[in-house]
């Protein structure tokens, strides 16, 4: 077998994965482009313990939805991926930097599959996560 990564992610806990509908024939469309927001963030870490959580927050309305308007539909999913470290194979120092960085790449995956799969059983298609450009820690786009 190969050599594992210290890091490894045990579980994803789904916190809320919901749909409101207030609009069908907008929603139901063909096609809706669509403005999706994210968020991240991550429990505390001590030495002590090897078990930690990213979590990440997406929501979804029509793109063409104006402030102060009530969207045709609105989808929000938030979940977390509880991982474990081997503190003998990374330092602690270089965690939270993991955290920021290799933890949503992780977790990207699940979230576009949740997403969408939220999306689609209420009739919503065209419900996507763009892709994103990993960057480089310090490095500018």
């Amino acid at each position: 077998m190969k050599e594992l990564h210290p890091i490894q992610l045990r579980e994803i806990l789904i916190r809320k994965a919901s749909v409101v509908i207030n609009d069908h024939l907008v929603a139901l469309a063909d096609k809706c482009d669509v403005h999706v927001s994210m968020q991240q963030g991550s429990s505390t870490f001590t030495r002590d313990n090897p078990s930690f959580q990213v979590g990440l927050k997406a929501e979804a309305i029509p793109a063409d939805t104006k402030e102060g308007d009530v969207p045709a539909f609105f989808i929000e999913i938030e979940f977390a991926g509880a991982f474990e470290v081997d503190y003998s194979g990374f330092l602690f120092e270089d965690l939270e930097r993991w955290c920021q960085v290799n933890a949503p790449i992780i977790l990207m995956p699940f979230m576009r599959e949740h997403l969408y799969g939220v999306a689609i059983r209420a009739g919503i298609r065209g419900v996507f996560l763009p892709l994103v450009i990993a960057k480089k820690p310090g490095e500018k786009l």
